[in-house]
């Protein structure tokens, strides 16, 4: 990256005399891996939150990835106005890296975030957040940011350190998105990545961005987000052509920073550069079939444009095979032309019922060759055969984990009775049913005839097969641009389903999972429920109004979408409506199953679905009076030293002791009066055995407790 090291250097030091020094915040100072760094204990129980969300506190490192592309040029991170950089420890390794970045484009100019480039050495001043898994450091939210710089420059001269060398089995054991403890150490980290190749390859054709994996050929791979300008396509990226690598590539590396997003644990490379070919086999896209669902009576016709990566070579072969199961019946040559680039093959006819799958191998003059899809895809393009009038579960049903339909972007046609209509008493969303049996319901998006549909309309719809994270399916299936084609009357709204929470756990239970993907788009219940948490997202930051229960079997969410929010409510601000505080008891819950961020959530139509709510009361919130901080570190090593923090709200006496096992007092770290504000104790551990302790803060009437770990 070119450097204009004299204008920019100009205007930091005209900026200097306006920083905010760390003792005008009042914050505590660390490196990154002090911020990023969990104790093991809590990574096995599932939380990935740093010690230190919601502290204001300083550290300094080394940018990586800068917010813009050069200073004052367009944004690399197609972020919006949410301007994002990437800092690390110079000595790099786990725990090194950190997410910084402002909420919006006037906290980044007035904090000067804007003006740093990449390999600067910089201090920041800043709030720890937490966006679901995922740690961030936050500018601009200080008291008085507008006066203040929380962004100083220490040195402009550029030195982008080496990446950190890990193996995707650091971060994943088969699936992306379930959580491995040991894989947090490297959220944020600049690493590196070799001996890789791209698994799977898919576009979204109305984005022209890509949902790609690397892999390690092991059954082990991970998700390649394309945050960076350079690395997405369409109108949103540098280059709005730009392809990745067709599957089955090999690298020679991959670099980047460490994230999640709605793939899993993800790499993101930033710069041209960071992604090197090891080798150059043909690519293979767009691959298509000319009938969405076919009878037992038709051929299906398969194309795919196929190509050759290495200039100046050709196409050798290419051939479609088929099966069911996991039986193969048969592989076909398809026809290849040289001009167009396109490869077309047929399918004989199959039995009416089968499900047909199918896969494509395209090899070069130099004998290198490529699958679609990847060897190890957890998925592959199929059909289901149908003689006769088309059913919902002929358009819902997947035998793969991934949720896809296998009639994308079909056009059908279909009967259901509504389900949930788009009223004012309900989601603002139709779906229909035409049975009680798994993969009987499905959401439909169309014209003002499909909106204007009611509760119990029997109907004939027509449109398109869709799927995936857009505004028109939100990562459900879904029959998009639909018109009625046929009213039948009114037919007896289909009973719910009798299902168990524990089959949608939240933060468990992911996209495509088939036990729960069967009931997606269908109207269910829940019985003898407890509300668990207000807050989903809690401790992370966020509230985004949804809320869990459990039935005993595991807590699942429930979406805030729908009119049952003008009757009850999870916020206890709103004194007019019944709260769902934690340990409300409901007899039955009734909502449609969809899916939305990761997670599955039902969505309760409108109050009537709440059945026998109990055990409700409101008492007004009453301020904390103290707050006990986690240890640090968490485990300590025998002999090192090991810090407590806390703080109170008003005058009073306090006393900090450390407790054994068995309960017996060890020793008083801090006895004293105290006065509003933090208080830092740190202890050294030299005179006390491994083994797991309890520490105990009295703070007047406040009593809060914790443990530490000593190895």
């Amino acid at each position: 990256m070119k450097l204009r090291a004299g204008l920019l250097l100009a205007a930091v030091l005209c900026f200097a005399g306006t920083f905010t020094t760390s003792a005008q915040l009042r914050s505590d100072t660390l490196t990154i891996k002090q911020l990023q760094y969990v104790p093991d204990d809590s990574l096995n129980a599932g939380k990935q939150n740093s010690l230190y969300v919601g502290d204001t506190v300083t550290v300094t490192g080394i940018v990586i990835a800068a917010p813009r592309i050069s200073p004052g040029g367009p944004l690399l991170f197609a972020l919006g106005n949410a301007n994002t950089m990437y800092i690390v420890d110079e000595n790099g390794g786990a725990w090194s890296g950190l997410n910084v970045r402002a909420s919006d484009s006037v906290a980044s100019a007035s904090t000067l975030l804007t003006a740093v480039d990449t390999g600067f050495v910089v201090r920041i001043t800043g709030v720890v957040t937490q966006y679901f898994s995922t740690t961030q450091f936050e500018i601009g939210k200080i008291a008085s940011w507008n006066a203040d710089r929380q962004v100083e420059v220490l040195d402009t001269k550029p030195r982008r350190p080496e990446p950190t060398e890990i193996k995707i089995t650091d971060l994943v054991n088969g699936d992306p998105k379930a959580f491995i403890p040991a894989s947090q150490q490297w959220e944020g980290a600049y690493v590196v990545i070799k001996d890789a190749s791209v698994g799977t390859v898919t576009k979204n054709t109305s984005t022209g961005r890509y949902t790609w994996t690397v892999t390690d050929g092991k059954g082990n791979s991970i998700g390649v987000y394309d945050q960076s300008v350079y690395f997405r396509g369409g109108s949103q990226g540098f280059d709005p052509n730009w392809a990745p690598p067709p599957a089955g590539t090999q690298l020679t590396y991959i670099r980047g920073v460490i994230t999640s997003s709605g793939q899993g644990i993800v790499i993101a490379p930033i710069y041209p550069g960071d992604i090197v070919l090891g080798s150059f086999p043909p690519t293979i896209r767009g691959l298509k079939r000319d009938i969405g669902i076919p009878t037992s009576s038709q051929e299906v016709t398969v194309t795919a444009t196929v190509e050759t990566a290495r200039p100046g070579g050709s196409i050798a072969t290419a051939e479609l095979e088929y099966g069911q199961g996991a039986t193969s019946l048969g592989k076909v040559t398809m026809t290849w032309d040289a001009t167009s680039k396109l490869a077309t093959g047929k399918i004989p006819a199959q039995a009416d019922g089968a499900v047909i799958w199918y896969t494509l191998k395209a090899t070069d003059d130099k004998n290198e060759s490529a699958l679609y899809p990847a060897a190890g895809a957890k998925a592959r393009p199929f059909f289901i055969v149908r003689n006769g009038a088309t059913r919902i579960r002929d358009i819902q049903y997947t035998p793969y984990s991934d949720g896809a339909p296998g009639c994308l972007d079909a056009t059908v046609s279909v009967r259901g009775t509504v389900v949930s209509a788009a009223d004012s008493t309900s989601l603002s969303l139709v779906y229909i049913m035409d049975d009680t049996a798994p993969w009987s319901g499905i959401m439909v998006r169309g014209d003002a005839a499909i909106r204007a549909l009611a509760l119990g309309e029997d109907v004939t719809v027509s449109g398109k097969v869709a799927e995936g994270y857009s505004s028109a399916t939100n990562g459900n299936t879904a029959i998009i641009d639909a018109t009625v084609v046929t009213k039948h009357g009114t037919a007896a709204v289909p009973a719910p389903v009798n299902l168990t929470t524990g089959a949608f756990r939240s933060g468990v239970v992911t996209d495509g999972t088939p036990d729960a993907e069967q009931w997606e788009g269908m109207l269910v219940r829940f019985a003898t429920l407890t509300v668990t948490a207000r807050n989903a997202d809690a401790p992370a930051g966020s509230n985004f109004g949804e809320f869990l229960v459990t039935d005993g079997s595991g807590d699942m969410r429930v979406d805030d979408f729908g009119s049952w929010k003008k009757v009850y409510t999870t916020d206890s601000s709103k004194t007019t409506l019944t709260l769902l505080k934690e340990g409300t008891r409901l007899a039955s819950l009734t909502g449609i199953m969809f899916f939305n961020f990761g997670n599955y959530k039902l969505e309760p139509r409108n109050a009537g679905d709440f059945d026998g709510v109990t055990g409700i009361s409101y008492t007004p919130a009453s301020p904390a009076r103290a707050t006990l901080h986690a240890s640090y570190p968490n485990p300590v090593a025998a002999g090192s030293v090991a810090t407590l923090r806390f703080e109170t709200a008003e005058t009073g006496s306090a006393s900090l002791a450390l407790f054994d096992a068995l309960g017996r007092r060890v020793v008083t770290l801090f006895e004293g009066e105290t006065r509003p504000g933090q208080y830092s104790v740190p202890f050294n551990t030299a005179s006390l055995a491994p083994g797991v302790y309890h520490y105990q803060l009295l703070a007047g009437s406040a009593l809060l407790r914790g443990s530490l770990i000593i190895r």
